[in-house]
């Protein structure tokens, strides 16, 4: 039998304190925050209570086996299990949630998951953090809203995340880009959003996707400048902006993308169908761009009056699987039930007491076809955070990547999958290795090993050997031995100059000091002269020459000045050769290479 339900979450008040209801009276529910309620066939003909929970609006996330609820007075999300309808785990986070959606969890898109993906989550400071709850791993974005994150929405095929904002922005993030294990030098764009909409000129109260997986999905976010625009989200583009009766707190949209609906703060509820006064043979959306620029007021006939003002605002709404049926969440704590072909309020479901935050409708299920999932999360890995944004090389962030998770049955392959099975997939999908498996590959791998190795070893590249190969290889050995002859007679060549201008340079030195002390010793000769004369030693230096210069000191300067000229500039040649010899034999080696 098919079975839908829905999954609401309530604000409790100070004090824990809810107004007198006859549905939250008994002992069992007064405790209660989130309900896991059937709808049909039977209305609360099943209840799941969770405890201890104040949930904000858009703060509940659920997958097929955990609920995951924000608190609206703490930075922290309690993690409920559905299979055994507990409290799991309390996980803190450096900044309050305001908002949370789950990611790539298949049973969101009605193929049947078993709550393997990702919760993206939305933070009072404008950040968006991604955590795998099957690993634990946890991206955190810089602030990219200015203000704290109001809504989150994921399309169905888990490509796009889209989060709205107090700023009145819409941010479109690429969910693969934020999970990749990119390197620090990427982070600016892996952990930027996609696309930026701003057309809006207040706060985001709700975003919603269309059920299409195709690139031409749509996208509506409603704002309390009481519009709605829809977006083509994969590309940035506005199609179409809609002025409404008044600041929209809540939105849903119709399963086959036709029309969307918007609640009030007066409890009632309003429908824009796309395709009211439009010819069937045109898209209202996509065929005439001239309304793109042009905001259209939708007829306040549309609008759905509340049964009394009692009722509170409309903080939530969902659509049923069928489409006929919306149900509502209320401000005084009460879910109800309008009928779409005739666009009344048809009854009250339940009264929980207290504000109804999150309503939100689960897939249908007992279709005889839907296949069991082929992953199970029994319990979530507490999220720690990813050490490849840290600035170092994301290979860190692989090291320890550890998925944990349970398969519910044997692995096999798909029944509809046609040909036959390879044999590596049959030994890894079946319960044990086929027969002769291991043996016939040792056996490969040895033919293999003594083929192409002789000491044990396999080279990294295997040889094609032949008649033409073999005279390529004698053809390149000459050359190699040529080449050797070359380089070596090339370095003693050198090796004979280098010593010659050092044998040059030598004997231009002695001959210099031998000058000198020729020099020395007449100066000597005529110092002992003049006093022998009567002359005053004052006169004379050191070396027995005289202070006063002669006609060709200045000649015998500027000609040892010359000189040692000469010497440096020897040397700075000599280096200028050496370089350039080591610059040719790497030449020589790069074109061996």
């Amino acid at each position: 039998m098919l079975q839908e339900s829905f999954l609401a979450s309530v604000l409790l008040p100070e004090g824990g304190k809810r107004t007198t209801s006859s549905s939250s009276s008994s002992s069992t529910s007064k405790d209660a925050s989130i309900y896991l309620q059937s709808f049909r066939p039977i209305v609360g003909a099943s209840t799941t209570y969770f405890k201890k929970s104040s949930t904000p609006r858009n703060g509940l996330a659920v997958s097929t086996t955990h609920i995951f609820a924000a608190q609206a007075d703490k930075a922290v999300v309690h993690v409920y299990s559905r299979e055994r309808g507990n409290q799991e785990a309390t996980v803190p986070f450096p900044e309050k949630i305001t908002s949370a959606r789950f990611c790539g969890d298949d049973d969101n898109h009605h193929h049947g998951g078993g709550g393997a993906g990702v919760l993206m989550l939305g933070t009072e400071g404008g950040r968006i953090i991604a955590w795998e709850v099957c690993t634990g791993r946890q991206v955190s974005t810089p602030a990219s809203h200015l203000q704290a994150v109001t809504t989150l929405a994921v399309d169905p095929g888990g490509q796009f995340l889209l989060s709205g904002s107090e700023d009145s922005n819409v941010h479109v993030w690429s969910v693969l880009s934020l999970l990749s294990f990119s390197s620090s030098d990427n982070l600016s764009t892996s952990l930027s959003p996609r696309h930026v909409l701003n057309r809006h000129q207040g706060p985001i109260t709700k975003i919603v996707t269309g059920h299409s997986s195709s690139t031409s999905n749509i996208a509506i976010s409603a704002s309390k400048d009481e519009s709605c625009i829809v977006w083509d989200y994969q590309s940035g583009q506005l199609l179409r902006t809609f002025l409404l009766a008044g600041p929209v707190i809540s939105l849903a949209l119709d399963p086959c993308d036709r029309a969307f609906y918007a609640g009030y703060q007066d409890g009632s509820i309003q429908l824009v169908d796309f395709f009211r006064d439009t010819p069937l043979a045109k898209h209202p959306l996509y065929d005439d761009p001239a309304l793109t620029s042009t905001a259209i007021q939708a007829s306040t006939s549309s609008v759905w009056a509340a049964q009394s003002l009692d009722l509170g605002a409309t903080l939530c709404l969902d659509v049923v699987y069928e489409g006929n049926y919306i149900l509502s969440g209320h401000h005084s704590g009460k879910v109800c039930v309008w009928d779409v072909s005739s666009g009344k309020y048809v009854k009250e479901v339940v009264d929980y007491g207290a504000p109804v935050t999150n309503l939100q409708m689960l897939p249908v299920t007992g279709f005889l076809n839907q296949s069991p999932p082929r992953l199970k999360v029994h319990q979530v890995v507490k999220p720690r955070y990813d050490p490849s944004f840290s600035g170092d090389d994301a290979s860190v962030g692989l090291s320890k990547y550890t998925i944990t998770a349970q398969f519910p049955s044997t692995l096999s392959r798909d029944d509809d999958d046609d040909g036959d099975m390879d044999p590596i997939e049959a030994a890894l999908t079946g319960p044990s290795f086929p027969p002769g498996f291991l043996a016939t590959s040792l056996a490969e791998l040895t033919a293999y090993t003594s083929r192409y190795s002789t000491n044990g070893t396999v080279p990294d590249t295997v040889m094609v050997t032949g008649p033409e190969t073999e005279a390529l290889h004698e053809k390149v050995t000459e050359l190699e031995t040529s080449l050797e002859e070359l380089r070596a007679t090339h370095q003693e060549t050198w090796k004979k100059m280098v010593e010659m201008r050092l044998e040059k340079i030598r004997m231009r030195r002695a001959e210099e000091a031998r000058r000198r002390e020729q020099v020395r010793l007449g100066g000597q000769a005529k110092r002992r002269k003049k006093i022998d004369n009567g002359a005053v030693a004052e006169d004379f230096d050191e070396n027995g020459m005289e202070e006063s210069p002669d006609e060709g000191s200045g000649d015998r300067q500027a000609a040892e000045e010359e000189e040692e000229d000469d010497d440096d500039d020897d040397m700075e040649e000599m280096k200028d050769d050496s370089s350039n010899r080591r610059q040719h034999d790497l030449d020589i080696q790069m074109k061996d290479q």
